[in-house]
């Protein structure tokens, strides 16, 4: 989730009306927006939301996400969004309302949301354990793919000739399309209910060692 527009806007020109310089004041508001969310990077051992942050897994924008432990055992990912305000904070309470509305296998399950007393959203999901889209493909590119450990690309490679290009055996061929369509399926899902996944991108894809995707990121 990217700074709002509208949110930026209305503290600008508070600040101008009170006879600050426009480029000083834009600038002053950009640097606060990115120490909020430099904040977001020191939290691990943390209790948020109800859930110990452990470590980061990932970060863009204005959201940090870590993995985390529920009050009931149980692995999640807790992704935060610095600096709420009132046109942000109203955007991330909706799109949190529109994941919690999905049940689907190809989309991350959301688990529950709130706003903290400093600005800061949480959104608590499941934990997918796996590797992201994006790695894997450059685990895949490598000389030599079979040397990768990860399980995910032992499962996707087993019974695959590599000596040749892997596109040309047709079990890798299928196995990667069958990965794809679910990612499409998953993407179709929520156009039906009118949501648009603003961030399609590998990144944003994982993949279970089952070779299942989980398109994640929606807020």
């Amino acid at each position: 989730m990217q700074p709002d527009p509208q949110d930026l806007l209305q503290q600008l020109e508070s600040r101008i009306g009170g006879v600050e310089d426009p480029l000083e004041a834009l600038a002053g508001l950009l640097g606060a927006s990115s120490r909020a969310r430099g904040r977001l990077f020191d939290l691990a051992g943390s209790t948020l939301a109800g859930c110990r942050l452990q470590r980061i897994l990932g970060a863009g924008g204005m959201g940090v996400t870590y993995a985390g432990e529920s009050a009931d055992g149980d692995l999640v990912a807790v992704k935060l969004v610095a600096d709420l305000q009132t046109a942000s904070r109203d955007r991330f309470e909706q799109e949190c309302r529109l994941l919690q509305s999905f049940n689907h296998p190809h989309i991350v399950h959301y688990r529950h949301h709130e706003v903290l007393p400093d600005g800061t959203g949480a959104l608590v999901m499941e934990h997918i354990q796996g590797i992201d889209l994006e790695q894997l493909l450059v685990l895949l590119s490598s000389d030599d793919p079979r040397a990768s450990d990860h399980s995910v690309v032992q499962n996707l490679l087993q019974d695959v000739e590599t000596r040749a290009p892997l596109w040309l055996s047709p079990r890798y061929r299928r196995r990667m399309l069958r990965l794809l369509a679910d990612v499409a399926a998953g993407l179709h899902a929520a156009h039906e209910r009118g949501v648009v996944h603003r961030d399609v991108k590998p990144a944003n894809i994982l993949v279970r060692s089952d070779l299942s995707p989980v398109v994640i990121d929606f807020c």
